[in-house]
């Protein structure tokens, strides 16, 4: 009899100590258990492990349950081999990773099947159909597909040996919120039709919040809170759980500061005694940073001496109310007409787009993949040339003190062979500024000054995006411009980046576009917005009005798929 999946006792180490320490689980036929905390807390480890998927030099131990079968995991992956894919598979966050970019996406399915079914093009068929794809997809590459159509063929292959469990690993953090909500309909309604127990792993907690009948909080490589649903949640013991709801941007009002957990996740093995938590914890005492509390409960779990009660007070916020752009008489640029299409062939990735930005003024660029948002801004900075339209500048200076960028990826965009100090100093150059400024530049974005001599891989990744800030205000532009600049960031993370901004547009008092898929991020942070739909805007106005009276039904499309707020 089918009983689900229970994880009993994990443990994992690496070479350096511990990166799991005694977790359990349990998913039950038809739940959705969602597993949520910052990166580093062990999400992924925990995933890895279940599906011998350990990197070399990582080794788990514990045992994994699925109807009768026991396994023992300290006997390593083979002892997993036979359950993976029949009774248990895994669908990552990027299907570009997870699917072959030389296989036909029908071969891709094909492979996965049981055996008696991989001549069956009728089953193809059926297998795209359970996914929402058309026939055609099976004969073509994953790069001919759109991000949410490679997803739904990765689902599909994950799917293809019909297995009893899915862990879905981050499936929907890439997609943009139209197509996040699609895929996790998707999900819930396989879900149900095959009565399949579903793992989701996210840091999404609005995903977690709706989707979800159960979620398990994790940090540092420890359980540290469990219980039903979004009761966690709206009544959260654990300060560490209270502090992700807190970070967590509201879609219903802007916040003066977005409440932000201090410092950042420890590594696990780095935690010699006492609570994990205990170092970014207000409540913290002796006890705490001496002795590691218990996971106890019922219905609802916590590890915490000093959990949170219901009757104890929240820390207040307070919502912003004057939100107005500066000098917004003040043209700094102006866009008219603007066009670009990147082939004969190729629909039209900019039509007639007309954007304004003041001096000093935060505006907002939102809209699904493949709208036109980064195009615009690379076009807007010189990196992309365009076909008809103009763009006006207020300023006559040279580009690097008009603009800079600020991509969505701070790995990819800093030079990992150059110290920090190195990659400040040439864009202090840019903007003909003193190197000596360097200091100055790392305390403004609050890091220590000891960072000079260090290399991206040294630095976690808030710390990474901080550092790219950096760079881009070096030559003092007079527009910042952010292209998803915390997307691929936790939500502690993330609200600690916000608040950052907010407060260098204040003192620095240069205008920015804010340019994201997230509509919750973009209203704490944007005086007015344009939306955008194949390549056309859409809407404009100033963000109050459009977030209240939405006019364009894209619009109120884009609002209603915000999952959990």
């Amino acid at each position: 009899m089918n009983r689900g999946l229970s994880l009993n006792n994990l443990v994992v180490t690496g070479p350096a100590g511990l990166i799991v320490t005694r977790m359990d689980l349990h998913v039950e036929p038809g739940q959705t258990v969602a597993l949520v905390g910052e990166s580093g807390s062990g999400k992924s480890m925990t995933a890895k492990a279940m599906t011998g998927l350990l990197p070399r030099g990582v080794t788990a131990t514990g045992s994994l349950q699925l109807d009768d079968i026991t396994v023992d995991l300290a006997l390593g992956p083979q002892a997993l081999a036979g359950l993976r894919g029949q009774y248990i598979s895994l669908l990552l966050q990027n299907p570009f990773t997870s699917l072959s970019p030389v296989h036909r996406c029908g071969e891709q399915i094909t492979a996965a099947l049981p055996p008696d079914l991989r001549r069956s093009k009728e089953e193809i068929r059926r297998r795209l159909d359970e996914v929402d794809l058309p026939e055609r997809v099976a004969r073509q590459y994953p790069f001919e597909l759109s991000g949410g159509m490679r997803q739904r063929v990765a689902l599909a292959a994950s799917l293809a040996s019909n297995p009893q469990i899915l862990i879905g690993d981050e499936p929907t953090t890439a997609l943009d919120v139209t197509t996040q909500r699609e895929m996790l309909d998707l999900l819930e309604r396989i879900q149900r039709e095959r009565d399949m127990a579903l793992l989701l792993i996210t840091h999404d907690l609005g995903v977690a919040r709706e989707r979800a009948d159960k979620i398990l909080v994790m940090y540092a490589g420890r359980l540290v809170e469990s219980g039903e649903g979004a009761d966690v949640f709206a009544h959260a013991q654990h300060p560490y759980t209270a502090g992700l709801r807190d970070s967590d941007p509201p879609l219903e009002h802007r916040l003066v500061e977005l409440p932000a957990i201090a410092g950042s996740v420890p590594r696990p093995w780095e935690v010699a005694v006492g609570c994990v938590f205990a170092p970014r914890c207000d409540r913290a005492d002796d006890r705490c940073r001496n002795e590691a509390p218990e996971l106890v409960g019922t219905t609802s779990q916590v590890a915490c001496w000093k959990p949170i009660a219901l009757t104890d007070a929240s820390h207040p916020i307070q919502i912003a109310t004057d939100v107005q752009a500066q000098n917004t008489d003040n043209d700094l640029v102006v866009i008219r007409g603007l066009s670009k299409r990147f082939s004969s062939s190729a629909p039209l990735a900019l039509d007639n787009v007309d954007i304004s930005i003041h001096s000093g003024e935060a505006v907002g660029i939102v809209g699904e993949s493949g709208s036109g948002k980064t195009t615009l801004a690379r076009c807007l900075i010189g990196l992309e040339s365009f076909d008809s339209g103009d763009i006006s500048w207020s300023i006559n200076t040279p580009m690097a003190q008009r603009a800079q960028i600020v991509f969505q990826d701070p790995t990819s965009a800093l030079n990992p062979a150059m110290t920090i100090g190195a990659t400040l100093a040439e864009a202090l150059r840019a903007g003909q500024r003193s190197k000596a400024e360097v200091v100055a530049l790392l305390q403004l974005v609050g890091l220590p000054s000891e960072y000079i001599n260090r290399r991206p891989n040294g630095l976690s990744g808030g710390e990474q995006q901080r550092v790219a800030i950096a760079r881009a205000i070096a030559p003092r532009p007079k527009l910042l411009i952010c292209d998803e600049p915390v997307s691929s960031l936790d939500v502690s993370v993330q609200a600690q980046i916000l608040n950052l901004m907010n407060s260098l547009l204040k003192d620095l008092g240069i205008a920015l576009l804010f340019i994201t898929h997230d509509l919750a991020v973009v209203r704490q942070v944007v005086s007015r917005v344009y939306v955008m739909s194949n390549g056309r805007v859409v809407e404009s106005g100033n963000m109050e009005n459009v977030l209240q009276s939405p006019q364009h039904e894209y619009t109120r499309q884009l609002f209603s798929s915000v999952a959990g707020k």
